[in-house]
């Protein structure tokens, strides 16, 4: 017998003659084709219960209005959406039809979603396949073992269907959205192989239940799990994992993200040795740079020699290269991104742990866009924890044309991050500035830099491949200077040819901005209320004041304008703009005195066309 989902039952017992099962894993950690790595799988930072205040009837909007943005994003197409029951999932079919986006919607257990690959490669799972907590109580001897057999239900039914999205040729990258699904229940969920076992702490009052997956041996190989601390953060990490229609729609004017091949070749360069990396690196042949023991560097105007990058590399010495030769030509793109602590600033454990988890995010999500956008790259551990360095070879080319290659680079990644090379070109006896060559060892702190190699970092390989990017067919496109129009004033508010009431500037100020996270949804209700308010009765007209967001969707939109203006209620007050609505909140020039609140009938003057 063959599974992929291997529990604790004894299953040799289904055999006359007490046959004992043999352990066997088909390829390398039981992924022959190793589409387990294409696997992206996006965890909630919260759930949503069967009860209460986060329960799934309660936050049915909030789901509904997440599938939308994932449909429209990804296709309707390419997505399968599964939920808890077949209960739910006609619930959440009927939400959608009345959001005006009707699709269909599975759940687990259903007889489609075991044992059967699918077209589709985005799954947008609304919870686990939770089960009543007795479920298993009739079938087993003590409470224990049911509470075991429940969880293994649960982890099988899920897995089983999440896989359904995983191409099986291994070529097409898949996504979970993991809705309501935190990352802890996504890590157990996913561990799989033999002696599989789960662990039930004691259970302990207001404290999250800590369940813990292990398997002795025969180690399945798992997905990659993202933990996104909000919906944004899925959405972004996504589109770095899979590019969309949508996606490429909306990234049509990033120059290198999409335009690489027009003006960019690679070549392919084999590297024998450690030493020949170094050699790589070097571009100055009459100095480079040594570190001392405190971790600064010193100059020396002399040759690299092979006796040099061997001391290099033993860690007898560490060398620092000058990006720029004598003629401002460079050959190498760095982005260097670490986790330094800040100077002179105490830090809490908090603020480590979140630097650090910054650091690896940028780290991550930086080497996603360069694949995406098809450059090739070579990614160094630095030495300090959680430090990179990105490398991207180039044939010898323009100082200036590296930089401004490199600066859209950082531009079109959302990355912030150092990049090299810092100047346009150097001045006659200048040197610039310069990057510590890799497989150094620190002489301060003696942490040892490494490579990727094969998906490890290493510090010695025999054959590495690169390529080499020529760039020299790349032109950075002119800066527009756009001239200001002069334009009236829009603050005030015509109905029927008189002027109503006025929109406070702070409201107008967050209308220009881009409206994310929590606080720009806040806002976003507090612009749709103002213009109301102001005699802005058109839904056409309401709609049409948030065409400039990023996300603009016209169906969500109009469908949340009416949510919004069920109730009749006055203009946020100042004061609780400046609380709830964070950075996009700018009352300077505001009267801070209430707008009085025009009785209209809701109910005929807005209708949803």
């Amino acid at each position: 017998m063959t599974s992929a989902t291997i529990c604790s039952y004894d299953y040799g017992q289904l055999f006359s003659g007490g046959v004992k099962l043999k352990k066997i894993t088909f390829g390398i950690n039981g992924d022959p084709v190793n589409n387990n790595s294409k696997m992206l799988i996006l965890s909630d930072s919260k759930k949503y219960d069967a009860f209460g205040r986060n329960s799934r009837s309660n936050k049915r909007d909030e789901i509904v209005s997440k599938i939308i943005s994932i449909l429209e994003i990804y296709g309707d197409e390419d997505c399968i959406i599964v939920t808890i029951s077949e209960r739910e999932a006609s619930s959440l079919e009927a939400a959608l039809k009345a959001a005006g986006h009707p699709y269909e919607v599975t759940y687990y257990k259903d007889p489609k979603m075991m044992g059967i690959s699918a077209s589709q490669r985005i799954m947008i799972a609304v919870g686990v396949a939770n089960k009543p907590s007795n479920a298993f109580d009739v079938v087993t001897t003590d409470t224990e073992s049911s509470k075991r057999m429940l969880y293994e239900s649960i982890h099988c039914d899920t897995w089983q269907a999440w896989s359904r999205v995983k191409d099986p040729n291994s070529e097409v990258p898949s996504i979970v959205f993991a809705l309501g699904c935190t990352v802890e229940e996504c890590e157990g969920l996913t561990t799989w192989g033999f002696d599989r076992s789960i662990e039930i702490a004691p259970y302990i009052e207001r404290q999250k239940k800590r369940i813990t997956v292990s398997c002795d041996k025969g180690l399945i190989s798992k997905p990659q799990i993202k933990k996104c601390k909000n919906f944004d953060e899925m959405m972004k990490e996504a589109s770095l994992h899979k590019r969309s229609k949508k996606t490429l729609k909306n990234t049509e004017n990033l120059l290198i993200y999409n335009n690489i091949r027009r003006f960019c070749y690679k070549y392919p360069k084999i590297l024998h040795s450690s030493e020949e990396i170094v050699k790589l690196i070097i571009n100055r042949n009459d100095a480079y740079a040594m570190q001392k023991s405190d971790g600064s560097y010193i100059k020396f105007s002399t040759q690299v020699t092979d006796e040099t990058i061997r001391k290099h590399l033993k860690g007898i010495i560490t060398i620092g290269a000058y990006q720029f030769n004598q003629e401002n030509k460079v050959k190498w793109i760095c982005f260097d991104i670490d986790s330094h602590p800040p100077k002179n600033r105490i830090e809490s454990e908090e603020d480590i742990r979140k630097r650090d988890e910054k650091a690896e995010y940028n780290r991550e999500r930086m080497c996603n866009f360069l694949k995406n956008a098809n450059i090739p790259f070579l990614l160094e551990k630095s030495g300090s924890p959680h430090s990179y360095h990105i490398w991207v070879f180039l044939r010898p080319v323009d100082g200036k044309k590296a930089k401004q290659f490199a600066t859209i680079i950082k531009k079109e990644s959302g990355i912030n991050c150092e990049v090299f090379p810092k100047q346009e070109g150097i001045g006659k006896n200048s040197y610039g500035n310069l990057v510590k060559v890799p497989l150094a060892t620190h002489q301060k702190h003696k942490t040892q830099s490494h490579i990727m190699v094969n998906g490890k970092f290493v510090r010695e390989f025999t054959d590495l491949e690169v390529e080499v990017l020529d760039i020299s067919g790349f032109e950075a496109p002119e800066e527009k200077t756009v001239e200001k129009k002069i334009r009236p004033e829009k603050h005030l508010v015509r109905v029927n040819g008189q002027i109503k009431t006025k929109i406070r500037p702070c409201i107008r100020n967050a209308l220009k901005m881009q409206l994310t996270g929590d606080s720009g949804n806040f806002m976003r209700v507090a612009i749709c209320r103002e213009h109301y308010n102001a005699g802005v009765h058109n839904p056409e007209e309401l709609t049409n004041l948030f065409r400039t967001q990023s996300d603009f969707s016209y169906r969500k939109t109009k469908y949340y304008i009416h949510k919004v203006l069920e109730k009749l209620l006055p203009n946020v007050k100042c004061e609780t703009l400046r609380v709830k609505g964070g950075e996009f909140v700018n009352c300077a020039g505001c009267p801070c005195t209430e707008v009085t609140f025009l009785t209209h009938h809701i109910k005929d003057d807005f209708k949803i066309t």
